[in-house]
């Protein structure tokens, strides 16, 4: 069990998609600090899904395709959802703010 008696199938869970088509996304960008279930569905050879920022550094395989699940504390502040290969197209940030 997990703070407050939630198991960790109860976590919010957020969605990140790379794909061929050089989409990169994740499910959600208005978040509270917290715990959360990351699930990456990485179904390129030529991209990957990063997801960096305070005390969170995730990465898929670049020639590996997959589902992958995490289980992050999310705190304050800025991450970044990046593709290491084409770290300057396919990109983007978003915050983490406190509750209320």
């Amino acid at each position: 069990m997990l703070r407050g008696g939630r198991s960790a199938q109860q976590l919010p869970k957020l969605v990140g998609i790379v794909n061929d088509a050089r989409d990169i996304t994740i499910s959600d960008t208005s978040l509270t600090k917290g715990r959360y279930k990351i699930v990456v569905r990485d179904s390129t050879k030529r991209h990957n899904w990063r997801i960096y920022g305070p005390g969170v550094e995730k990465s898929t395989s670049v020639r590996g395709t997959g589902r992958w699940v995490w289980r992050v504390d999310l705190r304050r502040g800025t991450y970044t959802v990046v593709c290491d290969p084409h770290p300057t197209s396919m990109t983007f940030t978003f915050r983490v703010k406190n509750p209320g």
